[in-house]
């Protein structure tokens, strides 16, 4: 999977990104910056300044370039050894926005962190295919004012968030991220456990750190 981040101040982003795959900021070059995952490449540009003024927010986005997964096999060019866990997509009818697309979902726990109701969803093959193994899909529709609902506020429906799975616990992820200057959010819960946030605007895009790759809510087929 192929994601770019853009943003009003791309190397706050790159330095951001590289606590969290555990590299040295010094090894990171100025924007466009380029992260390749176990599985997927993240790449980190700077916003066009129209787009900015136009949508009047911070200019910060998450856009896919490719849905197709990359082999969860290190490559030899990686960066990290990080696995992107799913890609979180702001939604205000989940139910609607599943149904356009053809996507299949399924119950997941709602997530906390981000004060958001969450389902996985499947955009091809069957059921199965909802848990078959990251990058996965999570569609978040907010439950409270939090996070989710400030995404949706800024810049409508659409990628908001980035699930990572890093090799370390998540209490061990938190305290290298704050010995390297972040801003790691308390821990809570979610789609795939106990989770936390990091850095980054109340609105987003979201980095959030998880224990888990597999779902933990029930995984059971709630439309076709």
């Amino acid at each position: 999977m192929r994601l770019r981040w853009e943003s009003a101040d791309p190397d706050k982003v790159a330095a951001c990104l590289a606590a969290v795959l555990g590299v040295e900021r010094s090894a990171v070059p100025p924007a466009p910056a380029r992260f390749r995952l176990r599985n997927a490449t993240i790449e980190v540009a700077t916003a066009d300044r129209g787009a900015i003024l136009a949508r009047r927010t911070s200019g910060d986005s998450l856009v896919v370039l490719d849905e197709r997964c990359d082999a969860a096999v290190l490559p030899d060019d990686a960066t990290s050894d990080v696995m992107l866990v799913a890609i979180g997509i702001a939604t205000v009818d989940t139910e609607r926005f599943a149904s356009e697309r053809g996507w299949r979902l399924a119950a997941a726990a709602d997530d906390d962190l981000l004060g958001a109701m969450a389902t996985a969803a499947a955009t091809s093959g069957t059921a199965r295919d909802i848990v078959a193994g990251p990058p996965g899909i999570v569609l978040l529709e907010p439950s409270t004012e939090g996070r989710i609902a400030a995404s949706l506020a800024r810049r409508g429906e659409g990628p908001a968030v980035l699930y990572l799975r890093t090799t370390q616990g998540i209490d061990d992820a938190r305290a290298e991220l704050s010995r390297r200057g972040c801003r790691p959010t308390p821990v809570a819960t979610g789609p795939f456990g106990r989770a936390c946030a990091v850095g980054g605007s109340a609105w987003g895009p979201h980095l959030v750190i998880v224990d888990s790759g597999v779902l933990a809510g029930p995984a059971r087929t709630i439309a076709p």
